[in-house]
């Protein structure tokens, strides 16, 4: 048997059909052994700046929603708001509200990130006008000093304060669902703005109704007293 296999392997060798051992096998021209040796081509490159530059926003806030109603919980105060009838509501969470930003807008992330560099916890937008309330949390060294404004002695205090600080603007205070809130309108680079705003947990959470380069109706203050009169602060 092994004298047969020989005598093959032999004729085979002198045919050429196995090459000789130790000699050099001719792959096909430009098959690589291993891998590609290239460079992806740039056409196919992934812009990596650009895919780190889309990734999803990260909120500041935690929000929940349920049957319209929005918590959202920042700088340790939570915050329950409702917004006004045929206004729509968007907060910090793109992936929490993904089907209403993509129905509202082009560049959902963007307007995500917006919201999250300027501290608004909620965008509500009037389906009807050009009118929006911002819902916006921040803190300073006196609503720390005072942490609430249910007491209308407090109320009354910050008033004062305020006024002094800032001789000319249009100042007073205002209940609202059982809490005081100072109410002010002032003007922006587009319009009038209107802001209330109150004292819970050492935070400023504050409303403001803006239009867009007109002055504000009493329908578009309605529709943000609606909102007041129904948040809660815990």
């Amino acid at each position: 048997m092994r004298k047969t296999f020989a005598l093959a392997l032999a004729l085979l060798l002198a045919l050429g059909a196995v090459p000789a051992l130790g000699a050099q096998i001719d792959f096909p021209e430009g098959l690589p052994a291993k891998g590609v040796d290239a460079a992806t081509p740039p056409e196919l490159q992934v812009n990596r700046a650009a895919q780190a530059a889309r990734a999803l926003p990260v909120p500041l806030d935690q929000v929940s929603i349920n049957n319209g109603v929005f918590t959202i919980t920042s700088l340790g105060v939570t915050a329950t708001a409702e917004p006004p009838f045929g206004w729509v509501g968007f907060t910090q969470n793109l992936v929490l509200q993904l089907s209403d930003y993509m129905n509202f807008f082009n560049e959902p992330a963007t307007l995500a990130q917006w919201l999250i560099d300027n501290r608004i916890s909620m965008l509500m937008l009037d389906l009807e006008s050009s009118a929006e309330i911002h819902m916006y949390f921040t803190q300073d060294q006196l609503s720390q000093l005072l942490g609430d404004m249910e007491d209308p002695a407090v109320a009354e205090a910050v008033l004062a304060y305020y006024k002094e600080q800032f001789p000319g603007e249009e100042l007073e205070v205002v209940t609202l669902g059982g809490r005081s809130y100072i109410r002010n309108v002032t003007n922006y680079d587009a319009g009038e703005k209107l802001i209330y705003f109150t004292f819970a947990g050492g935070a400023q959470v504050g409303f403001q109704l803006l239009s867009d380069g007109q002055e504000l109706t009493e329908d578009e203050e309605d529709a943000l007293l609606s909102v007041l009169e129904t948040a809660v602060f815990s």
